[in-house]
């Protein structure tokens, strides 16, 4: 792979992050989801990110648009250490079933968002 091309893939992979801070702030404003423990922003940024991801990799053949959309943006985008480290925060702070039932969630969720992708 070329200089240029890695230097590309990593400037949409701050695209990506960008918009993932965008997102998580958004739900942060909203007193609504705020008083839900569930991380619901990084799970449904994992989600979508899952499933645009399981899309582009089973309908569109490998080009270095597929590495900036998928390996830059939606890399940037999801989040796997958040997703754990919201897992110890609410294990630590006694939110057990929580912390449980959104690892849970989000693997199920991740695995069934995949295979929607592949079958769209």
């Amino acid at each position: 792979m070329s200089f240029p091309l890695t230097l590309l893939i990593g400037f949409t992979a701050g695209l990506g992050a960008c918009a993932r801070l965008l997102i998580m702030e958004l739900f942060k404003k909203s007193d609504f989801w705020q008083k839900l423990q569930f991380p619901v922003s990084t799970f449904l940024i994992n989600i979508v990110g899952t499933l645009t991801l399981s899309f582009i990799f089973w309908h569109f053949q490998p080009s270095w648009i597929n590495k900036f959309i998928t390996t830059g943006f939606i890399g940037g985008f999801t989040t796997f250490s958040t997703f754990n480290n919201e897992i110890i925060i609410l294990w630590h702070s006694h939110h057990y079933a929580t912390g449980i039932s959104y690892g849970i969630a989000t693997y199920v969720t991740g695995i069934a968002a995949a295979l929607a992708g592949m079958w769209l």
